[in-house]
């Protein structure tokens, strides 16, 4: 039997077996394309092995998942494989998007908020020349 803490200081006993089903239901409800990869090593050697082709949902987990070289290495076996990897529209989009809110976390350390859209002032300085002659002064 399986002991397994349901709320504080309530234990359910069940056979281990029924345990291992809920648990297993549970991971394929979440499953990916990725086939349950934990970790970004995981990815790599998955498709390596079994070579199988990834797809953009694939590539899409991995950006979700902030797994960048992984990411980086499915296009890439996706390109030598021949696919279309200029049509995966949705990886684009989570990459872009993901571009974007790490810029703006950069934007904030690097000048603490003081430019972008969250500039209370921008203070520009202009460039200024001048030059004269005998009878003008031009700026």
């Amino acid at each position: 039997l399986c002991v397994i803490a349901t709320a504080p200081r309530r234990r359910t006993r069940m056979p281990c077996a029924l345990g291992v089903i809920s648990v297993t239901l549970a991971a394929c409800a979440g499953a990916t394309p990725l086939r349950g990869a934990a970790t970004a090593a995981e990815v790599a050697s998955l498709f390596t092995s079994t070579g199988d082709a990834p797809t953009e949902q694939d590539v899409l987990d991995c950006v979700q998942r902030g797994w960048w070289e992984s990411a980086t290495h499915l296009v890439r076996l996706a390109h030598d494989r021949g696919l279309a990897v200029d049509e995966m529209s949705q990886v684009l989009s989570a990459a872009t998007r993901s571009r974007d809110e790490a810029s703006e976390v950069l934007s904030l350390l690097r000048y603490g908020g003081s430019v972008g859209a969250h500039a209370e002032e921008t203070v520009v300085a202009c460039a200024f020349q001048w030059a004269q002659s005998e009878g003008a002064l031009h700026l």
